[in-house]
């Protein structure tokens, strides 16, 4: 009963991180003591998700070592853009016109011949 609760709890973080708070997440993470072996393993792979996506919720016993300790969710509709994709530039001279896109037809073309 309990772990299949707090896996559900779980998946639903993973997709909605703004539903948890402290309160209740650290109220969660105390079935870690649990004698049941399944509801304690739950419990862990809930502090394991909240250390990645806000550790800030948890206490700092079981934060751990975050990679990074700023991590929170993004509020509603907010969205990450990326500014600098490696390797980017690198479109910008197959997508034009100009580009080597008609040359190559023009290689297939005499290959035909």
């Amino acid at each position: 009963g309990y772990a299949v609760g707090l896996n559900v709890v779980r998946e639903i973080c993973m997709r909605i991180p703004l539903t948890m708070n402290e309160d209740l997440l650290q109220d969660l993470v105390l079935y870690k003591k649990s004698h049941e072996k399944a509801v304690s393993i739950a419990a862990r792979s809930l502090i394991t998700l909240f250390r990645e996506i806000c550790p800030s919720l948890l206490v700092k016993k079981d934060r751990g070592r975050p990679i990074d300790p700023t991590a929170r969710p993004k509020a509603f509709g907010e969205t990450t853009i990326a500014s600098d994709v490696p390797g980017a530039e690198l479109l910008d001279g197959e997508m034009s016109p100009e580009g080597g896109s008609d040359d190559e037809s023009d290689a297939f073309d005499s290959d035909d011949e």
